[in-house]
C-alpha cells in the first residue's frame, strides 16, 4: 500500500504552481500524531514535502508527541511557514474522556501551549469538539479564552460540532453513556443533520464577544509563503524513525 506521504508528495508536484505559497492543515480532523507516528513517521513525512515544495503548514495537536519533529517545526518557523493550533475541549473531563479516550487532559494541553511560546514557535487554540449544552455557554468559552490568553497564544477559534452520518450514532452512544441530557441536546439541536447553523452562529457570536474583551484574534494569520529558490535541506529524523520520503532505502 502507497504511503499517504508518497500520495501527498506527488499530488503537490501534479499541482505545484497552483498550491504555490500557500498553506495546507496537517491533523484538523484526525490525530496527526497518533501512537504508531514513532514508527511510522507519516506526519513528519509530510512535514518534509510541505518544506520542500514551499508550503505552508498549520498543525493541529493534542498532546505533545509532535515535539518529536521539533527540529523540522524550527525550520518551517524559520520561513514563517508554520503555525501550530492545540485542540482543547472545553466541555467536562469526563465527556471529553468518552470523546477522546487516553489523550491528554486540557491542564496538560494549555502546558503544552506554554512549552510552545517558551520555545519560540507561533501557537494558538481550538476549542473543540463544542458540544450544545457542554462547554458552549459564555462561563466555558470565556475560561478558554482567559487560559489560552494567559498561557501565550497568538490566537483562539472554536469549532462547534458537526454530525456526519458515518459518526452519529457512535458519538451520541459515548455522550449518552456519561451524560444522556447532552446526548438529548445534541439530538434535538441536531437531528439528522450533519450541522447545526443556530447551534454554530450562537457559539461564533458568544466567543467573538470574549475574544473582544481578551484582545484575542479568531485565527493565525496566513501570509503567503515565499518559495524556496533552492532546495530545503530538512532535518534528519530522530533515530528510531522510519526512513524519510526523500530518503534512500
Amino acid at each position: 500500500m502507497e504511503q499517504p506521504a508518497t500520495t501527498f508528495s506527488r499530488f503537490v508536484t501534479r499541482h505545484r504552481e497552483r498550491l504555490a505559497g500557500g498553506w495546507i492543515k496537517v491533523g484538523e480532523d484526525c490525530e496527526a500524531y497518533p501512537l504508531a507516528e514513532a514508527s511510522l513517521g507519516a506526519t513528519r513525512q509530510i512535514l518534509e514535502v510541505a518544506a520542500r515544495m514551499g508550503l505552508g503548514v498549520e498543525v493541529f495537536a493534542r498532546g505533545p508527541r509532535l515535539l518529536a519533529d521539533l527540529d523540522l517545526l524550527r525550520a518551517l518557523e524559520r520561513r514563517g511557514a508554520l503555525r501550530i493550533t492545540v485542540k482543547i475541549p472545553p466541555s467536562p473531563r469526563a465527556l471529553t474522556l468518552a470523546l477522546e479516550p487516553n489523550a491528554p487532559t486540557a491542564p496538560e494541553r494549555f502546558e503544552l501551549v506554554r512549552e510552545l511560546v517558551r520555545r519560540g514557535l507561533p501557537v494558538g487554540v481550538e476549542g473543540a469538539p463544542l458540544l450544545p449544552g457542554a462547554g458552549d455557554d459564555r462561563r466555558s468559552l470565556g475560561h478558554l479564552i482567559c487560559a489560552a490568553d494567559e498561557a501565550g497564544a497568538d490566537y483562539v477559534r472554536v469549532k462547534p460540532l458537526r454530525l456526519p452520518e458515518r459518526v452519529r450514532n457512535r458519538l451520541l452512544g459515548r455522550v449518552e453513556e456519561v451524560d444522556p441530557e447532552v446526548a438529548t441536546r445534541i439530538w434535538r439541536c441536531f437531528g439528522y443533520r450533519p450541522w447545526s447553523p443556530g447551534f454554530a452562529e450562537r457559539v461564533q457570536t458568544t466567543a467573538s464577544a470574549l475574544r473582544r474583551t481578551y484582545g484575542m484574534a479568531a485565527g493565525p494569520s496566513l501570509p503567503p509563503v515565499e518559495r524556496p529558490g533552492s532546495r530545503v535541506a530538512c532535518p534528519e529524523p530522530p533515530s528510531g524513525v522510519q526512513l524519510g520520503l526523500f530518503e534512500a532505502a
